[in-house]
C-alpha cells in the first residue's frame, strides 16, 4: 500500500496524466502500454506498472519513467522507497524544483539518472550517505 501511495504521488507531482506512455488514462492499448496493468495507479501490482522493477519480495527496486513528459517536482516521498536501487527520470526536460534532501538515505541505490530537466538549486549533502551510489547523471539542469 506504501509502494501505490508514493507512486501515486509521483503521478500526481509530475503531471501525470499528461505523460506520453502509460498514463491512467492512456488508450488505446499501444505499445509500450500494451497491457492494462502496465498503466500507472492501474489496480495491478505496482510492480507491473511501466518500467517498475521489483524484488522477489515484490519491494520495489527500479522506478524508471524516463523522456516521458514528466511535469512537475520530484516529491520527497520518493525517499521512502527504502530498496530502491535505480531512479531513472531523465529526458523529461520540464522536471523542475531541488533533488529530494534526503535522497542519502538510499542507501541501496546505485543509480540516479535525472539529466535533462530543470533542476535547480545545490546538490543535497546527504548524497555523500548514499555509500552504493556509483552512476549520478546530472547533466543538462540548472544545478547550482
Amino acid at each position: 500500500v506504501e509502494q501505490r501511495y508514493i507512486l501515486a504521488v509521483v503521478y500526481f507531482s509530475t503531471n501525470g496524466d499528461n505523460w506520453s506512455n502509460c498514463n491512467r488514462l492512456s488508450a488505446p492499448l499501444l505499445q509500450p502500454c500494451n497491457s492494462p496493468s502496465t498503466r500507472y495507479l492501474s489496480v495491478s501490482d505496482v510492480c507491473t506498472w511501466y518500467l517498475n522493477a521489483c524484488n522477489n519480495g515484490k519491494i520495489l527496486t527500479r522506478v524508471q519513467i524516463d523522456e516521458n513528459n514528466l511535469i512537475g517536482t520530484i516529491p520527497n516521498e520518493i525517499v521512502s522507497l527504502a530498496f530502491l536501487e535505480i531512479l531513472d527520470l531523465d529526458g523529461n526536460l520540464n522536471i523542475q524544483g531541488t533533488i529530494p534532501m534526503e535522497i542519502g538515505i538510499l542507501d541501496r541505490l546505485f543509480a540516479l539518472d535525472l539529466d535533462e530537466n530543470m533542476l535547480s538549486g545545490t546538490l543535497p549533502d546527504s548524497i555523500y550517505d548514499a555509500t552504493s551510489l556509483v552512476n549520478l547523471d546530472l547533466n543538462d539542469n540548472q544545478l547550482e
